[in-house]
C-alpha cells in the first residue's frame, strides 16, 4: 500500500507499479528502478524478479568493492560469467523445441501463465497468447521475428466475459451507439483481412 504524490492510496503487488510511485535521489536506486522499467517494457512481466537478482549480484559485488578492486573489472566478471552461463544453457540444459507443434507450444505457455492469477483461464489465455504471436509472426531473411508491441494490441471491451475473449485477424475500429437498442458489442466494427 503506498500513497501516491497527488495523496490518494495505490494497493498493488506489481512491482513495477511500486517503483513508479517511489521518489528515489540515489543514483544506484535510479538505476534499479530503470531496470525494472526496461524489464517491464521488453517483457511485461518478470520486474520484482530483476530487481531481487540485481540486488544479490551487487551483495556478491560488496566484499570485492571493499577489497578496493575497481568496479570495471567486477563488470567484466560478470560479463564472462553470463558468457559462460549462456553457453552452458546452450550446450547442456537447453531443448529443442518444435514452434509447429501446438500441444508443446501450449505447455511452454502453460508454465508461465500457471503462475498469474489467471489459471482458471489459463488453457483460454494460452490459445489466445498462441493465436496471436501466430497472426503477428514476420519471417525476413531467413529469420522468423514476432513483434507482439508494433502489430498487436489488447483491446478490452466493456460488457463481455472472460470466455468471449479471442483474436481477431484484422483492424478494429471504435463504432459510437447510434441507436437506444443496438447491442453494447456492435459499438466496434471489425475490418478482416
Amino acid at each position: 500500500m503506498l500513497m501516491d504524490p497527488m495523496g490518494g492510496i495505490v494497493m498493488t503487488n506489481d512491482g513495477n507499479a511500486i517503483l513508479r510511485e517511489i521518489t528515489v535521489q540515489h543514483p544506484a536506486a535510479k538505476s534499479m528502478i530503470e531496470i525494472a522499467r526496461t524489464q517491464d517494457e521488453e517483457v511485461g512481466d518478470g520486474t520484482t524478479s530483476v530487481i531481487i537478482l540485481a540486488g544479490e549480484m551487487l551483495a556478491v559485488a560488496e566484499p570485492f568493492l571493499l577489497q578496493e578492486m575497481h568496479p570495471t573489472i567486477i563488470i567484466s566478471a560478470f560479463r564472462q560469467a553470463l558468457e559462460d552461463m549462456v553457453e552452458i544453457l546452450r550446450e547442456k540444459a537447453s531443448v529443442p523445441v518444435d514452434i509447429s507443434n501446438r500441444a508443446e507450444m501450449m505447455k511452454i505457455v502453460q508454465s508461465c501463465i500457471g503462475t498469474k492469477f489467471l489459471k482458471k483461464w489459463s488453457n483460454l489465455a494460452c490459445e489466445i497468447a498462441l493465436d496471436a504471436t501466430a497472426c503477428v509472426a514476420l519471417e525476413e531473411n531467413g529469420r522468423r521475428e514476432i513483434d507482439i508491441k508494433r502489430y498487436a494490441k489488447v483491446e478490452k471491451v466493456p460488457g463481455g466475459t472472460i470466455e468471449e475473449s479471442t483474436v481477431l485477424k484484422g483492424v478494429m475500429l471504435n463504432k459510437d451507439v447510434t441507436h437506444p437498442k443496438m447491442k453494447r458489442w456492435d459499438t466496434y466494427m471489425f475490418l478482416f483481412s
